[in-house]
This record gives C-alpha cells, sequence and structure tokens, in this order.
C-alpha cells in the first residue's frame, strides 16, 4: 500500500509541474505576460532624503515661515502622501522592493 501512496503523490507532483508549464505557455501565446516595476524602496528612501534635507534647510528661513509651515502642517501632509503612495503600492503587490503587474497585448 506505501508504494501506491508514494506513485500517485509522485505522479499528482508531475501533473502539477506539467500543468504550470502549460497555462504558462497558454498565457504567451494569448499575449498575456508579467512585467516587474523595481526600485520602489529606493524611489521611498529618495523622497525621504529629499524632505529631510529641506527639513534641515528650514532653520535658515526666517522664524515666521518656520512658523507659517508649522500651523499649515507641512510635515503631517508630506507624511500623510508618503503613506498613501506606500499603501498604495503594497496594494498593487509590492514585495520585496518591486511590484508584479500582469500585462496584455
Amino acid at each position: 500500500m506505501p508504494f501506491v501512496t508514494i506513485l500517485a503523490s509522485a505522479l499528482i507532483g508531475l501533473l502539477a509541474q506539467a500543468a504550470t508549464a502549460l497555462v504558462g505557455r497558454v498565457l504567451l501565446a494569448l499575449g498575456i505576460g508579467f512585467v516587474s516595476f523595481v526600485g520602489v524602496d529606493a524611489l521611498m528612501a529618495g523622497f525621504k532624503t529629499l524632505f529631510l534635507s529641506y527639513v534641515g534647510q528650514a532653520g535658515a528661513l526666517p522664524w515666521n515661515i518656520v512658523g507659517i509651515l508649522g500651523v499649515l502642517k507641512v510635515g503631517t501632509c508630506f507624511n500623510m502622501i508618503l503613506t498613501t503612495l506606500a499603501i498604495r503600492a503594497s496594494l498593487a503587490g509590492l514585495s520585496g522592493g518591486s511590484v508584479r503587474k500582469m500585462i496584455q497585448k
């Protein structure tokens, strides 16, 4: 009886691999493919670095301009924008710093 179980599991594994290859070839024949966008982490880190450099230069501004920026909550607004971009990227399929999307020709 164990031989039948081993044979059945090997057969199912073989069929699963064949089905995966077949599905990939059918999608390719239909003109459907996948594209990966990489560098999303670098983009977000670049935005953060740029904003922090501008905040560091804010000490050179007059006190009344800094006060107006504080009243307008510019830092909070920028945080909301970056958070929204990060959530949108994660909903679009961000994993490991890249977004993978299905495309059609």
